[in-house]
C-alpha cells in the first residue's frame, strides 16, 4: 500500500475513471503558485471525496444511521464528512443523520449531555466519551454550516454545551498516572485513560470552545488544560518531561509518543535497552495524537515537546503502514487501525500548519500531495475504503470510509 512513483500510473487511471462521473463543482481553492501535478491531483482528490460521499448516502438507514446504532460515532464521522463537503445535495442525508444523533443525547440523570447508547457487557460500557466526543465535533459542525436555513434543524446549541460539559466531567483528575487524560468512558473505580480518546476528548472540547460564550449564567465549562498537559507529557518518550521508568531518549524513539502511561500496548512493541530497562516504543498513530493533543493544549509550536514530536515524525515518516513494531513487520498487524491513522496524521499536520516535511534522508516531501495520492490509491471501485485487516472495527467499510474522507479533506485542507 505504499505510495511512491510507481503509483502515478493508477493515479492518472484513476483520474480517467473519475471524468465520467457528474460533475460536482470545486469546493477547494487552488493554490496560485501550484503546479499543474498538484492541480490534477487535487481535482483528483475531490472526485474521490465525492465519490466515497454517494456511496455513504446509498447506505445511510431510514433512521438516519449508519452501521452499528449501538455506536452514534458510527453516525457522527460520516454526517461530519458530508458537513464539511458543503454539498447541498446531501443535506437531508445530514439532517436525518443529525436527528439519530439527538435521539442518543442524554437529557438527564449524571451522564446528561452525554451521546451514546449503553451497551452491557463489556468494558468501556458504550464508549460514552468517544461516541460523545465524535457526535460533538459533528453536531458543531452542523450548527456551524451555512447549508442549513435557520429553522430547519433543532436548535443544537443547548444540546452542544451539555455534551461538552459531559466531557470535561470526564476528564479524569485522581492521583494516578492517568491524571489529566480521558479514556473510554467516565471515571469509575478503574483508573483509566489513553492517548486516542483524550485526543479525541481534547479536540472536540477545544474546537467547539465558541458556543461557551452562548452558556447560560455567565458560567463557562472548560478541561483542566493544565492537567491535559501532563497527562500528554506522561505518553511522550522524552525523559526530561515524562517521569515514567519507561521512557526512552533511544533515538528511534525519542520525541515519540505510546498510549498509556502505566503499560504498554502488545502491538506497539517494547524492547530492554542496554541498561536491561523495559522501554515502551512510540507509536504512529499515536505520536501524531500527542502533537495534536499538545497544541490543543495551547502548547507553542516553538516548545521543545512540541519540535521534539515533530522530529520524531519528520524521522519516521510512513503512510503505507500504521504499525512500526519491528516484531510485526510483514504481517497484517501492519495495518491495524491504518485509515484511523490517516485521519489522525492528516488532521495533526493540518493543524500544524506546515506544508513541507524534511524527513530523515534529508529530503522534502508536500505531506498532502503524498497523503491525496495514498488515500485515492486506495479507494475501491465502488467508492468505498475498507481494511481487510479488521481490527479497530476498520473492517466495517463505513467507519474506513469515514475516516478516508475526513483524512482526504484534511489533505486538502477544507
Amino acid at each position: 500500500m505504499a505510495v511512491s512513483t510507481e503509483c502515478s500510473g493508477r493515479l492518472i487511471a484513476g483520474i480517467l475513471a473519475m471524468a465520467l462521473l457528474p460533475v460536482v463543482p470545486s469546493l477547494v481553492v487552488a493554490d496560485e503558485n501550484a503546479d499543474d501535478s498538484s492541480i490534477v491531483q487535487q481535482a483528483a482528490g475531490e472526485r474521490a471525496m465525492h465519490r466515497g460521499l454517494d456511496w455513504l448516502a446509498e447506505l445511510q438507514r431510514d433512521t438516519g444511521a449508519w452501521s452499528n446504532t449501538n455506536f452514534p460515532a458510527l453516525t457522527a464521522l460520516p454526517l461530519t464528512a458530508m458537513v464539511r463537503s458543503g454539498r447541498e445535495d446531501l443535506v437531508p442525508n445530514m439532517q436525518r443523520a443529525t436527528d439519530f444523533l439527538l435521539s442518543n443525547v442524554k437529557t438527564s440523570g449524571p451522564d446528561k449531555g452525554a451521546i451514546y447508547q449503553q451497551v452491557d457487557g463489556r468494558r468501556g460500557g458504550g464508549l460514552s466519551n468517544y461516541n460523545t466526543a465524535l457526535a460533538l465535533i459533528a453536531l458543531h459542525k452542523v450548527q456551524q454550516s451555512p447549508l442549513f436555513e435557520e429553522g430547519s434543524i433543532t436548535n443544537l446549541v443547548p444540546m452542544i454545551l451539555d455534551a461538552r460539559a459531559f466531557l470535561a466531567s470526564s476528564q479524569y483528575l485522581g492521583e494516578s498516572v492517568h491524571f489529566g487524560g480521558m479514556g473510554y468512558d467516565p471515571p469509575t473505580e478503574r483508573s483509566y485513560a489513553d492517548l486516542s480518546n483524550a485526543y479525541l476528548g481534547f479536540e472536540a472540547i477545544r474546537i467547539t470552545e465558541d458556543v461557551e460564550e452562548l452558556r447560560p449564567g455567565g458560567t463557562t465549562v472548560d478541561l483542566n488544560w493544565t492537567a491535559a498537559t501532563r497527562f500528554i507529557e506522561r505518553i511522550q518518550n522524552l525523559p526530561d518531561v515524562n517521569d515514567q521508568p519507561w521512557a526512552t531518549d533511544h533515538p528511534e524513539e525519542v520525541g515519540g509518543f505510546t498510549y498509556r502511561a502505566d503499560v504498554a500496548r502488545d502491538d506497539f512493541g517494547t524492547f530492554t535497552d542496554e541498561d536491561g530497562i523495559e522501554r515502551h516504543r512510540s507509536a504512529l498513530t499515536m505520536s501524531y495524537a500527542g502533537l495534536a493533543s499538545y497544541l490543543y493544549a495551547g502548547v507553542s509550536r516553538e516548545d521543545e515537546r512540541v519540535q521534539a514530536a515533530v522530529n520524531w515524525i519528520q524521522n519516521n515518516w510512513q503512510t503505507d503502514v500504521s504499525n512500526r513494531n519491528p516484531e510485526l513487520a510483514g504481517t497484517a498487524s501492519e495495518m491495524g487501525g491504518y485509515f484511523y491513522y490517516l485521519m489522525v496524521l492528516t488532521r495533526t499536520l493540518d493543524l500544524y500548519g506546515a506544508d513541507t516535511l524534511t524527513l530523515a534522508d534529508g529530503s522534502e516531501i508536500n505531506w498532502r500531495q503524498e497523503l491525496m495520492a495514498t488515500i485515492i490509491s486506495n479507494q475501491k471501485d465502488d467508492g468505498s475504503w475498507v481494511n481487510e485487516y479488521g481490527r479497530y472495527w476498520e473492517a466495517d467499510p463505513v467507519l474506513s470510509t469515514s475516516y478516508a474522507l475526513l483524512a482526504l479533506q484534511n489533505a486538502l485542507g477544507m
